[in-house]
């Protein structure tokens, strides 16, 4: 999962809400855009709320931007991470049972790389108080399955509540190795100001303010950033 993504989703800004509908792996994307139109959430926000370590990925993913939308970062950031961890071994461990519901496994997949895949925000990162919490709640986080437990899509078999745990601990590891990862970085200047900048560019190409250099420069900041970290140059288009 990429760790300097700053899902958008996550500081839209609504009005004091009211409940509507059931969150979906196929409606999940339109019912948090819809957060910035109306004042509804879906139930399913008060469920993971009460029932956290229940919550499927979507659900988890829902009441991230739900909580974004209240100023609520941390609480955004620790449903975000937690849904990415669940989605993993998820995805890992529940075999689709048909085709369809194949198609949604690789709609959850798509989500989570375009929208959800993200740290929450890479200044977050900078501030020790901060990132030692969502470390924290990472290693606090124990999701569980049950026999009404549905990841999102019909599957084949049951899974073994001790396998379901241990690829639960591995997503984390992973995760975990990857933010502290993000933390090293945050702490070199010259990477977190190439990543202000490339925000910053990110943020206009979404208002459609963006100027004609920006293609350009955000290869370039991309590049820098990932020479720092010891990653491969993206190729500059001729």
């Amino acid at each position: 999962m990429r760790s300097n993504f700053i899902p958008f989703l996550i500081i839209a800004l609504i009005s004091p809400l009211e409940i509507c509908a059931e969150i979906t792996i196929s409606n999940l994307l339109d019912s948090a855009i819809s957060l910035n139109e109306s004042n509804k959430y879906d139930k399913d926000y008060e469920f993971v709320k009460e029932s956290y370590e229940l919550a499927n990925s979507p659900q988890l993913f829902y009441a991230s931007v739900v909580e974004g939308s209240k100023g609520n970062e941390l609480e955004a950031i620790k449903y975000l991470i937690a849904g990415q961890i669940r989605s993993t071994a998820d995805m890992k461990l529940f075999t689709a049972n048909s085709e369809s519901d194949g198609k949604l496994v690789g709609e959850l997949w798509e989500l989570i790389f375009y929208q959800f895949g993200g740290a929450g925000g890479t200044v977050r990162y900078r501030d020790k108080e901060i990132y030692e919490e969502i470390f924290r709640n990472i290693n606090n986080y124990s999701p569980i399955i049950n026999d009404s437990y549905n990841p999102g899509w019909q599957f084949r078999s049951s899974i073994d509540t001790i396998e379901y745990s241990k690829e639960i601990s591995k997503s984390k590891e992973h995760r975990l190795l990857q933010l502290h990862g993000l933390v090293k970085l945050m702490k070199n200047d010259e990477y977190y100001a190439a990543s202000m900048e490339l925000q910053e560019i990110q943020e206009r190409i979404k208002r459609g303010t963006k100027i004609e250099s920006d293609g350009e420069r955000s290869v370039e900041l991309v590049n820098k950033m990932r020479e720092i970290s010891g990653e491969s140059k993206l190729p500059i288009p001729n």
